[in-house]
Protein backbone atom coordinates (compact mmCIF):
# COMPACT_ATOMS: atom_id res chain seq x y z
CA UNK A 1 0.00 0.00 0.00
CA UNK A 2 3.06 2.29 -0.10
CA UNK A 3 2.52 2.90 3.61
CA UNK A 4 6.01 2.90 5.09
CA UNK A 5 4.80 4.11 8.51
CA UNK A 6 1.62 1.99 8.68
CA UNK A 7 -0.64 4.99 9.31
CA UNK A 8 -3.19 4.75 6.49
CA UNK A 9 -6.61 4.52 8.05
CA UNK A 10 -5.22 4.99 11.58
CA UNK A 11 -4.54 8.73 11.68
CA UNK A 12 -4.56 11.79 9.51
CA UNK A 13 -1.60 11.76 7.12
CA UNK A 14 -1.41 15.55 6.79
CA UNK A 15 -0.63 17.09 10.19
CA UNK A 16 0.07 20.62 8.90
CA UNK A 17 -3.09 22.16 10.38
CA UNK A 18 -2.49 20.57 13.80
CA UNK A 19 1.15 21.65 13.82
CA UNK A 20 0.19 25.23 12.92
CA UNK A 21 -2.44 25.25 15.68
CA UNK A 22 0.16 24.04 18.17
CA UNK A 23 2.66 26.69 17.03
CA UNK A 24 0.00 29.39 17.50
CA UNK A 25 -0.93 28.22 21.00
CA UNK A 26 2.63 27.62 22.22
CA UNK A 27 4.68 30.59 21.10
CA UNK A 28 7.98 30.07 22.87
CA UNK A 29 10.38 31.87 20.50
CA UNK A 30 12.62 28.81 20.53
CA UNK A 31 14.31 28.04 17.23
CA UNK A 32 12.99 24.93 15.53
CA UNK A 33 14.81 23.09 12.75
CA UNK A 34 13.38 21.05 9.91
CA UNK A 35 15.57 19.12 7.51
CA UNK A 36 13.84 18.38 4.22
CA UNK A 37 14.46 17.78 0.55
CA UNK A 38 12.55 19.15 -2.46
CA UNK A 39 12.71 15.64 -4.01
CA UNK A 40 10.25 14.43 -1.33
CA UNK A 41 7.35 16.47 -2.71
CA UNK A 42 4.56 15.79 -0.19
CA UNK A 43 6.63 16.54 2.91
CA UNK A 44 8.49 19.42 1.28
CA UNK A 45 5.25 21.13 0.25
CA UNK A 46 3.79 20.64 3.75
CA UNK A 47 6.88 22.21 5.36
CA UNK A 48 6.33 25.31 3.21
CA UNK A 49 2.82 25.65 4.71
CA UNK A 50 4.07 25.83 8.32
CA UNK A 51 3.78 29.11 10.19
CA UNK A 52 7.02 30.66 11.36
CA UNK A 53 9.23 29.68 8.44
CA UNK A 54 12.24 31.98 8.51
CA UNK A 55 11.60 33.29 12.01
CA UNK A 56 10.98 30.49 14.53
CA UNK A 57 11.50 27.65 12.05
CA UNK A 58 14.79 27.15 10.26
CA UNK A 59 14.38 25.00 7.15
CA UNK A 60 17.46 23.17 5.94
CA UNK A 61 16.96 22.02 2.37
CA UNK A 62 19.09 19.11 1.27
CA UNK A 63 20.12 18.92 -2.35
CA UNK A 64 21.24 15.31 -2.54
CA UNK A 65 20.69 13.02 -5.52
CA UNK A 66 20.59 9.96 -3.27
CA UNK A 67 17.40 11.21 -1.59
CA UNK A 68 14.38 9.85 -3.41
CA UNK A 69 11.87 9.35 -0.58
CA UNK A 70 11.20 10.31 3.03
CA UNK A 71 13.24 7.44 4.48
CA UNK A 72 16.37 8.63 2.66
CA UNK A 73 16.52 11.99 4.41
CA UNK A 74 17.66 11.01 7.91
CA UNK A 75 20.52 8.78 6.83
CA UNK A 76 21.76 11.38 4.33
CA UNK A 77 21.86 14.36 6.67
CA UNK A 78 23.84 13.15 9.67
CA UNK A 79 26.34 16.06 9.46
CA UNK A 80 23.48 18.58 9.48
CA UNK A 81 21.85 16.83 12.45
CA UNK A 82 25.14 16.90 14.37
CA UNK A 83 25.66 20.60 13.68
CA UNK A 84 22.17 21.39 15.02
CA UNK A 85 22.64 19.24 18.12
CA UNK A 86 26.08 20.68 18.84
CA UNK A 87 24.80 24.24 18.48
CA UNK A 88 21.98 23.45 20.92
CA UNK A 89 24.44 21.92 23.40
CA UNK A 90 26.75 24.93 23.05
CA UNK A 91 23.86 27.34 23.57
CA UNK A 92 22.72 25.49 26.70
CA UNK A 93 26.29 25.31 28.02
CA UNK A 94 26.85 29.04 27.42
CA UNK A 95 23.53 29.93 29.06
CA UNK A 96 24.39 27.72 32.04
CA UNK A 97 27.79 29.38 32.40
CA UNK A 98 26.19 32.84 32.25
CA UNK A 99 23.63 31.88 34.89
CA UNK A 100 26.41 30.55 37.15
CA UNK A 101 28.33 33.83 36.76
CA UNK A 102 25.22 35.80 37.74
CA UNK A 103 24.76 33.64 40.85
CA UNK A 104 28.40 34.10 41.88
CA UNK A 105 28.21 37.88 41.40
CA UNK A 106 25.01 38.16 43.46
Amino acid sequence: MSDMHFIKGLRTEDLTTKINQYLQLHKDNKQKHIICCPAVKFNYNKVQELMGIGSDINVIELEDESIRNHADISKNCIPEQLVIMNSLFMKNTNEGMMNNEKEVNN
